[in-house]
């Protein structure tokens, strides 16, 4: 048990600034894939005018480029970093956790605060402030073209997918083979 733990990187400072510079660095690159990458169009339920919101379904495409690059960079490396290793992202793992969710909780203070004085409406009470924490005081909260509450899906899971593959990985540079758990964890995930 003492090995497992030992592959991890302590929380530090520096463990933490490095953890941010691969989050922002992988949420900008999400966000520039999902405004710019084509996708199919679907629409969402109706509005109270009748109308309904246009969306742009770009998942599937941006995790199949996310994959791609990051064959490109990690396994076949056309590109050579020294000494960089995809296990780089199970070795952070616990800082890059602290670092997602405080993003997450500031991103969400930020929509609430942002929704509340665009919509100038505001629900009643505690329970109403609590809707409106949760569920967004404004519909369709967008900033350049792009859908937040559908984009937040997009990072969300694509980096949960490379969060596994990279303890895979991990555990291929630590006892040179990956055991069956592991396949059959990444087969179901």
């Amino acid at each position: 048990m003492a090995d497992i733990i030992d592959i991890f990187l302590p929380v530090t400072g520096l463990s933490i600034a490095y953890a941010l510079l691969m989050f922002i660095g992988f949420f900008c690159f999400m966000f520039i894939v999902a405004r710019f990458l084509p996708g199919i169009k679907g629409t969402g339920e109706p509005l109270k005018d009748g109308s309904r919101k246009e969306y742009k379904l770009s998942g599937l495409l941006s995790f199949l480029l996310t994959t791609i690059i990051t064959l490109i960079v990690f396994i076949v490396k056309l590109i050579d970093f020294p000494n960089l290793s995809f296990s780089i992202i199970a070795q952070h793992f616990w800082s890059l956790l602290i670092v997602a969710n405080v993003f997450a909780l500031i991103w969400s203070i930020l929509i609430f605060i942002f929704g509340r004085i665009k919509t100038k409406t505001k629900r009643k009470g505690f329970k109403g402030f609590l809707l409106d924490f949760w569920f967004g005081p404004e519909l369709n909260p967008t900033l350049w073209g792009v859908d937040l509450k559908m984009f937040f899906y997009q990072p969300s899971l694509i980096g949960l997918s490379l969060i596994n593959w990279s303890f895979a990985f991990l555990q291929y540079e630590n006892l040179g083979r990956i055991l069956p758990q592991m396949w059959m964890y990444q087969a179901f995930w």
